[in-house]
């Protein structure tokens, strides 16, 4: 799904529902493949026609954190846990402050640490890593 189209700036853009105006970039939302409409879950299922919209039209579902991996009821999905390894990767970990800012999240630091440490260190990941070691 690719709604998330780059400004002059490099930066995204706000995503936002057609119907209730809320910013819906990081979350679960729908694209309708006949018009340029870009929908909220909750609007989405209360049948949201606005516009050039209209219930009838032919979407697509759009996860711009990718799959669940690890956590299937969690917020992290895929492409942030390869944004989170990727800085990891680059400044070490120790360094959690500049690794939550390349990943360009609102996550807090903390919460990046114990997922990580969760995840990818006392998870399956680093369980494997630790008997390779042994």
């Amino acid at each position: 799904c690719d709604d998330m189209a780059s400004s002059s700036g490099g930066t995204e853009d706000v995503v936002i529902c057609i119907n209730c105006r809320q910013s819906i970039q990081y979350k679960l939302h729908v694209k309708c493949c006949e018009c340029p409409a870009i929908i909220c879950i909750d609007c989405f299922s209360y049948g949201c026609e606005a516009g050039s919209h209209v219930r009838g039209h032919n979407y697509e579902i759009c996860d711009p954190l990718g799959g669940r991996t690890f956590d299937a009821k969690g917020s992290w999905g895929a492409i942030e846990e390869k944004k989170l390894l990727a800085a990891a990767y680059r400044y070490k970990l120790g360094n959690w402050g500049e690794v939550t800012k390349l990943m360009e999240t609102n996550r807090p630091i903390s919460e990046v640490q114990e997922y990580y440490d969760r995840f990818f260190i006392r998870g399956p990941i680093g369980q494997l890593a630790l008997k390779k070691l042994n």
